[in-house]
């Protein structure tokens, strides 16, 4: 993710590189065509625009969102989302969509019991 500080985001167990300077790990805990939901013990501000590199498939894509809403946890409410943030992304070609949706796909065929 990219604004005044540079992410690494992590997604099934693979580290992302996101651009140059620092990083700071993340897990993807929600991914759809519209946005993202990312667990990090330190979320970012509400209100950046941030630039992802997600993984996909055996490539990776470069989309740009805001963060939307953050959540700082509390690990007393077992139903709560984890402690991360919100984001949206910004209009995406309907090519870099299907990609997403193929990919949510099939991590999702993959962890059928």
């Amino acid at each position: 993710m990219r604004t005044k500080e540079n992410w690494a985001l992590q997604r099934n167990g693979e580290r992302a590189p996101i651009s140059s300077g620092r990083e700071k790990a993340a897990r993807c805990y929600s991914l759809s065509p519209g946005g993202a939901y990312f667990v990090t013990p330190r979320p970012w501000i509400i209100g950046s625009e941030i630039a992802l590199e997600l993984p996909v498939d055996r490539g990776r894509l470069l989309v740009a969102g805001t963060i939307l809403s953050t959540n700082v946890g509390d690990p007393t409410d077992r139903h709560a989302l984890p402690r991360g943030m919100a984001i949206a992304f910004r209009p995406l070609s309907e090519h870099i969509q299907q990609t997403i949706r193929e990919d949510v796909t099939a991590t999702h065929r993959a962890l059928e019991v």
